[in-house]
């Protein structure tokens, strides 16, 4: 007797519906229908390899600015991070293959073929590499920055007019990486000028996000912005999750990124002579521990295998009790890691160098927006006019639109700043039929899009060149 089929294409007694490899559009690929869930899981993590958004994570901090190779960026750092899921993966598996229980879904685990636990395994390891992608230049300081700035902004009539639809104003007073990253994911990076964006399936989409519901209490910890909400709803009924749950590959996703990135900053720290090989003893509980020696190598090998067993067990304890899609993460409290923490907190976070990037990092940013705001001040049936024409490469001197041009002098110049292809986002989400929010909430995002999406170096760049300091065309 055949298996009942559930509307994601999987089969009902074997694999769980949040497993799907159905995408917002068809995908175009001539062998598209006849792709198995691993390859489609591969599809999506090529498409974000060959992103630019992924390759510009190359030129963004981790901890340091502006730095040289000896130390991580964005990219280094979510690659090791991916690593450590696939890991993560791997180890749940085979002490998976150890149990014998039934009726939970250990079981259902337990018995997924080969091409569906190496579609999990590439689901995870993908969200790990774009688990950062939504982050502005300079890192948590952008976030800082960009979310002070509308903060005092707020009683401008143009940030009022922007957010009269209820909770819209949270995707700007509680900026957040993750959010911009699920926008990017879902909207920004058009490989083929697609309006899905990356077009992931949905399985994929949903292991990125880590945290499925807007709490008021914590407003930054919300996956997605307002302007996306509608999408993560889609996701989430062709999943068969329920509102209140997340993806469990976006656990293991989690995981990876807690283990991966305070012995990361720690061995960073120490290439800049921020840690001395005492807070190493504390930070791995040695009692001797030598940096030149390559001790933070052995350290970090060991901590890494001991805690990833930890979490695979942590995981299946979780399928046994059927809790698997809870929101709480599977490392609440683990005392190698903790030590880790209270160290980079201390000597690392706390230390000149990075406070003093912050400083720059503030200064960069809100000088952009300040720049930038200049386009809120204008109508929306001039600013739209203009835009479309930037859109279409065609001269703000002719024709009707000269009259327009006329009125404006710098907002020009900051027009002809704007990514085109972002533009195309703004310009769709206001044709859209299902759009409920105003021309000015889009406009916003227009801005936000730009300056999230450049490199330190570029953000540097441009604020130089829109403050005055530089010309177009010259760096120096």
């Amino acid at each position: 007797m055949a298996k009942k089929r559930n509307k994601t294409g999987n089969s009902a007694l074997s694999i769980p519906n949040y497993i799907s490899s159905w995408r917002r559009r068809d995908s175009n690929a001539t062998d598209a229908k006849s792709r198995n869930i691993q390859e489609q899981a591969q599809s999506d993590r090529a498409r974000v390899i060959f992103s630019s958004s992924f390759r510009r994570l190359a030129h963004k901090t981790q901890v340091f600015a502006l730095e040289s190779a000896e130390v991580r960026n964005r990219m280094t750092h979510s690659l090791e991070v991916a690593h450590v899921g696939v890991y993560i993966v791997e180890m749940v598996f085979k002490l998976l293959g150890k149990t014998s229980e039934k009726g939970t879904p250990v079981e259902q685990w337990r018995v997924l073929d080969e091409d569906n636990q190496n579609a999990i395994s590439s689901f995870v390891e993908t969200a790990c590499l774009v688990h950062d992608i939504g982050n502005p230049p300079f890192g948590h300081f952008g976030e800082k920055a960009i979310r002070s700035w509308f903060d005092n902004k707020k009683s401008e009539t143009w940030f009022k007019t922007a957010t009269i639809v209820k909770q819209s104003s949270r995707d700007f007073l509680n900026f957040d990486g993750n959010m911009q990253g699920f926008r990017i994911l879902t909207r920004l990076q058009r490989n083929l000028n697609d309006p899905y964006g990356l077009n992931l399936t949905a399985t994929q989409l949903a292991s990125a996000i880590k945290y499925p519901i807007y709490n008021p209490k914590k407003p930054e910890k919300c996956g997605y912005f307002e302007s996306e909400a509608a999408i993560k709803r889609e996701i989430w009924d062709k999943l068969g999750l329920d509102d209140k749950t997340r993806h469990p590959c976006s656990l293991l996703m989690e995981a990876a990124d807690d283990v991966a990135y305070c012995v990361s900053d720690l061995e960073d720290a120490a290439e800049k002579d921020l840690v001395s090989e005492e807070d190493m003893c504390r930070a791995f509980n040695k009692n001797e521990f030598s940096i030149d020696a390559g001790d933070i190598t052995k350290a970090r090998t060991d901590f890494t295998n001991r805690i990833v067993k930890h979490i695979a067990e942590k995981f299946i304890d979780r399928l046994k009790r059927a809790e698997h899609c809870a929101t709480t993460p599977l490392i609440d409290a683990y005392e190698d890691l903790d030590r880790q923490k209270e160290v980079t907190r201390e000597k690392v976070y706390s230390s000149r160098l990075v406070l003093a990037n912050e400083v720059t990092g503030f200064a960069v940013i809100q000088g952009l927006l300040d720049q930038f705001s200049r386009l809120f001040q204008m109508k929306e049936r001039d600013f739209r006019m203009l835009a479309d024409t930037y859109v279409n490469h065609q001269s703000f001197y002719g024709g009707a639109v000269n009259k327009v041009a006329s009125k404006y002098t710098e907002e020009l110049g900051l027009l002809s700043l704007l990514s085109r292809k972002h533009l195309g986002v703004y310009f769709d989400a206001l044709n859209d039929s299902g759009n409920i929010f105003p021309e000015m909430f889009h406009r916003l995002h227009l801005v936000l899009d730009l300056i999230t999406g450049m490199t330190d170096q570029h953000a540097l760049n441009t604020y130089r060149l829109v403050s005055g300091q530089i010309l177009y065309g010259h760096r120096h």
